[in-house]
């Protein structure tokens, strides 16, 4: 799931309470299982996990601008109690939570994909947030896409143009699991999504209309290389042709999958290098490991492999990767490991003890 998180925070101990409270949250079924829908960050300095929200996160976001205003929202999954379901906010790493479904009619009955926050959040207060409604009207599409523009306090629904209408559903086919919010959004209004089954979209005023770019139809994911959109690079996870790469900014994308494993046809996760105009550094993951490219995705090696019969679960990544470099994994059967030198060792933050 596409999710933001504050960078350029590495050594810092808020950076690795971060990485660990990313992962954590792609790990509910464990959650579920042994915590009664807690979720955990990690204080590195102790090693101890501490409990920061009774909720079943399906995505979350930090604002671009957490190291001041340390704003995170998090949005409830399908799994969640129908009592509390929603888009909660919290200013104080996560100590407390207040409700901010203010706007998401029928309240409490969606659930959700994404968040994303305008490169300009600190003056414009902007966030956009897709899902799948529930309690529709007959024709009515099941995705959704919601836009704040007071900080996730409050939401007004868009209403979203440019997608197909399907026979087999009679309904328009509009659910976004995917997107990438351009840097300059402010002048070129672009968003590039991956809807479901259906490809890769873009949207020229703000996410209102929509156009087709590519018909990858087993679209997981889609990140933005940290040049875009000056170089237009865009890559894929799919659920079956590996990672896939686009240099025209989405028109066309090619399967890029030397050195993965040909039985791991299933990436879930893309990152890049916040030095990629220069390193060309890429990673992603799969079940069977997580894997490094320094040629912008045109080869890869693996650089982490589960333990045991584990799947890697979850990815995140920060760093230069000259200076410095972190990355950390989650794995199905409940443990999260970091590397602080750039992908050399991992080490256990110990979250199977909970």
């Amino acid at each position: 799931m596409p999710s933001t998180f504050p960078t350029r925070m590495c050594g810092h101990r808020a950076r690795a309470l971060i990485l660990s409270f990313c992962l954590f949250l792609l790990l509910p079924l464990f959650i579920a299982a042994t915590t009664g829908l807690i979720t955990y960050a990690q204080e590195p300095a102790s090693g101890t996990w501490i409990s920061i929200g009774r909720y079943h996160p399906a995505v979350w976001g930090f604002s671009p601008d957490y190291v001041s205003d340390r704003l995170i929202l998090i949005a409830t999954n399908a799994g969640e109690r129908l009592s509390v379901r929603g888009v909660y906010r919290s200013t104080d790493d996560g100590d407390t939570w207040e409700d901010s479904s203010e706007g998401l009619t029928p309240k409490k009955r969606h659930y959700y994909m994404t968040i994303s926050f305008s490169p300009t959040f600190a003056q414009d207060q902007t966030i956009w947030l897709t899902g799948q409604k529930t309690s529709l009207d007959p024709d009515e599409a099941y995705g959704g896409m919601w836009e704040s523009t007071d900080g996730g306090r409050s939401w007004t629904e868009i209403a979203i143009k440019g997608f197909p209408y399907r026979e087999m559903t009679r309904r328009v086919s509009q659910t976004i699991i995917g997107m990438v919010v351009s840097p300059k959004i402010a002048e070129d209004g672009t968003m590039i999504a991956a809807a479901a089954g259906e490809g890769v979209y873009i949207s020229k005023d703000r996410g209102r209309n929509w156009e087709l770019l590519s018909p990858v139809k087993d679209v997981y994911n889609i990140y933005a290389a940290p040049t875009f959109p000056d170089e237009p690079f865009l890559a894929l996870a799919t659920t079956g042709q590996q990672v896939m790469i686009s240099t025209d900014g989405g028109k066309t994308f090619v399967s890029s999958g030397k050195g993965l494993p040909e039985g791991m046809r299933e990436v879930r996760g893309v990152a890049f290098s916040q030095n990629f105009a220069r390193d060309r550094r890429m990673f992603c993951f799969g079940l069977s490991g997580l894997f490094a490219s320094e040629d912008a995705g045109a080869s890869w090696k693996q650089i982490a492999v589960p333990e045991g019969s584990a799947s890697i679960t979850a990815m995140a990544v920060t760093g230069d990767f000259e200076t410095y470099g972190c990355i950390a994994y989650g794995t199905d059967d409940g443990r999260v490991y970091l590397s602080e030198d750039m992908g050399k060792t991992f080490n256990s933050l110990n979250a199977e003890s909970l």
